[in-house]
């Protein structure tokens, strides 16, 4: 059974990492036990998630599973952290709570950096790339052609815009040299990568990467 756990240090919010899109809004916090052997880590809503966007004020216990009472711990506080996952925005909150069993951590609203990446959303539902792929017979090999290899382009987008990216990645390609026209000529283009980027020294913006690839097959 959880419960919570001895103290809470900080709080934040933050994005999830990169890899998800569309970026999802986090609650993340770290305290400590009282012992080692404390799992199951997290942080419990005291309200209904499903109102989250509307209400002012969030209160979260900080709990984790203690060791089993018969098992041997020594005294020795130990670091745990716990990270939550917002169904939905809590735009209207202006003060979150984290309880822990000798005292809480209240931080503010969402940050503005953050309120305006996860606000750039909804975020459009990737299609599947392989929809990009047009329909044409099995493509012929280089050496057995002579046609040129196969040729790239990349677009980006700020605005998280997938359609922007495209648009941009098949334009870049367009620039490419090596195209070949002909009657019994056909492209092939599809999507080979979409990617998010952001930070650095310079704190680049997340930014969305669409990279499209052209294969040249000979008709029969």
């Amino acid at each position: 059974m959880s419960t919570r756990v001895l103290s809470v240090d900080k709080a934040e919010f933050a994005l999830s990492p990169l890899l998800i899109l569309p970026p999802r809004l986090e609650l993340r916090a770290s305290g400590q036990a009282a012992t080692p052997g404390w799992t199951n880590a997290h942080l419990e809503p005291l309200f209904d998630e499903d109102a989250a966007d509307t209400l002012t004020s969030l209160e979260f216990e900080f709990v984790a599973t203690p060791p089993d009472p018969g098992e041997l711990v020594p005294d020795v506080l130990t670091s745990l952290s716990a990270t939550h996952t917002f169904k939905n925005l809590p735009l209207a909150a202006t003060n979150v709570v984290i309880l822990a069993k000798t005292n809480q951590v209240e931080i503010g609203g969402i940050p503005e950096p953050i309120r305006t990446q996860v606000t750039a959303f909804p975020f459009p539902n990737l299609p599947d790339p392989s929809l990009f792929a047009a329909f044409a017979s099995p493509a012929r090999t280089d050496e057995a052609t002579g046609l040129p290899p196969k040729r790239q382009g990349t677009g980006k987008s700020v605005r998280l815009s997938f359609e922007e990216a495209l648009q941009n990645a098949l334009h870049d390609l367009k620039a490419q040299p090596g195209e070949v026209q002909g009657s019994d000529i056909l492209h092939t283009t599809r999507v080979v990568s979409i990617t998010t980027s952001a930070g650095g020294f310079a704190g680049l913006p997340l930014t969305l990467e669409v990279t499209v690839e052209d294969t040249t097959h000979q008709l029969s």
